[in-house]
Order: C-alpha cells, then structure tokens, then sequence
C-alpha cells in the first residue's frame, strides 16, 4: 500500500469515506480517476473484503502527515467530505497549505458555511441539500430535462456522454474553430464553454474559438468523447 501511494500521481485525495464518499469514490472508479480515500474510521471500510479495491489511509486528513501520506504535493485536486463542515475546513486550509496549485471540492452540510470553505481555501463548496432541494423542484417543472441529465451522467445507462473536456495550454485545439472538420467530425452537441477567466459562452456556435484554458461541456457518444479528450491533452 504505501509503496503504490509514493508512485501515485496526478490522482485526487478524498477525506470520508461515510455516505457521501462512498458515491464520490464509486463514481471516481467507474470513470477510472486514480484517487486514494482518507477515512478516520477503520470500520467504514468494512464490507469491501480484506482490502478496499482502492488506495485508502486511515487517519485525520487534517494532519499535515496524513496529507503527505496520500501524495499531497503530486495530487491535482482534493475533495473533503467528512462529518462537519469544521473538519472540512481544517482539511482544506491545511491542504491548501501545502499545496496551492490543488483543485480543492468541499462538502457544506450547512448552507452559511459555504462562504467560510471558500475563504478557507476550497475552490468549490457543494451543499448536498441545495442540490437536492433544487432537484426535486426541477422533477416537478422540468422532467424532461431531468431525465436527459440522469441519462447523461449515468454512463452505464445508454449511449451517450456528458463531459468537461479541459483545454491545456499548448493543446492542438488551441485557436481551432468548432467549425473546423477534426471537430465537427466528432458529431458532438457543445453546451458551454468556461473560459480561462470564468466566463462562459452558452451554445458556442461554429465560428467559435477554443483557447488554452478552455472547459468545454460536450454531449455525444461516449467513444468520440473520448477522442476528443485525448486530442485535446496532446501538446504540440
């Protein structure tokens, strides 16, 4: 285990693994993202055979040495889902700490503590009741729009994909129109574009520009989602 945590890079760390970390990391494995889970409770691991199919360290993921145990300093990002919205807190200051170029996610079990995770360090805090609350709304008004969401993200379902494709810098997508043959080959539906500085673009049309930086949110069959991906990640 701890030689296969030192080769581990470019993963995400997850603290708790209680009912929430176990659908982050069910979803983590059925999208083959390299992550190791943080868990303070043994027990929460019972259940999975001798040893969980994944990399796990049990400890407070709030020590600095813990942190450092899962590969801090290598990973990309964190997500921080423990019991209260005070753990979560330290776990992101102390990540943050060391590590400033971490992607840190973290859990808000109490909407007034949204604000506090972000000053704590966290680049996205997601409150579990707000997305619930405006889900159930949304099955009542929009339906159909729910269920094309469902169908989108449950990649087991049918086939087709929704995903973040992430432009990096010297990508050969850099300054390629979406009306340019390689991509309009890809037969995929462009949603948005979140642009290095946080704006977005909805409905990109054709004449519209990628640039390094660039998330692109993209509908299609999973297969040219991935050609995509991968196109997008060569640097020339």
């Amino acid at each position: 285990m701890e030689k296969g945590l030192k080769n581990m890079h470019d993963h995400y760390i997850l603290c708790g693994y209680g009912r929430m970390g176990k659908i982050i990391a069910g979803e983590f494995s059925k999208k083959g993202m390299p992550f190791v889970v943080v868990e303070m409770k043994a027990e929460e691991f019972r259940g999975l055979g001798e040893l969980p199919p994944f990399p796990f360290l049990v400890g407070d993921a709030s020590h600095e040495d813990i942190l450092r145990a899962a590969g801090v300093d290598r990973a990309i990002g964190i997500v921080t889902a423990v019991s209260t919205d005070a753990d979560n807190a330290f776990i992101v200051m102390t990540a943050r700490g060391m590590n400033p170029r971490l992607s840190i996610v973290a859990r808000a079990a109490d909407i007034t503590s949204i604000s506090k995770l972000k000053l704590a360090g966290a680049n996205k805090v997601i409150s579990p009741y707000v997305i619930g609350g405006t889900r159930i709304a949304q099955a009542v008004l929009n339906p159909a729009l729910v269920d094309f969401i469902e169908v989108a993200t449950d990649h087991g379902s049918l086939d087709i994909e929704m995903a973040d494709v992430h432009i990096p810098v010297g990508s050969d997508y850099h300054g390629m129109a979406l009306e340019n043959n390689e991509i309009k080959s890809l037969d995929l539906i462009f949603v948005s574009i979140q642009r290095e500085d946080k704006s977005m673009v909805y409905k990109p049309d054709a004449k519209t520009t990628l640039a390094s930086g660039d998330r692109v949110i993209a509908v299609g069959r999973p297969e040219q989602i991935q050609r995509m991906i991968i196109r997008a990640q060569h640097i020339h």
